[in-house]
């Protein structure tokens, strides 16, 4: 293998090396969880739907369960 190739193939392993980490770094970015909820635009979703609950009279509310609709 000439010395012109092996250079070419460890920037090859590089760049590709490069990409697979970017790609990780920005699905960590996406998907990482954060404590305490995910917070959208400042509001933390988890408080704001437990608030919400708590509002209410948790004593007089029924579940209702969607009905099968392939039976």
């Amino acid at each position: 293998m000439s010395i012109i190739s092996l250079v070419i193939a460890v920037a090859y392993l590089l760049l590709v090396l490069v990409g697979a980490v970017g790609a990780l770094s920005l699905l960590v970015w996406l998907f990482g969880d954060r404590p305490g909820g995910v917070e959208t635009q400042g509001v933390n979703v988890r408080n704001v739907r437990n608030s919400k609950l708590a509002e209410e009279d948790t004593a007089s509310t029924e579940i209702v369960l969607p009905e099968d609709r392939a039976a």
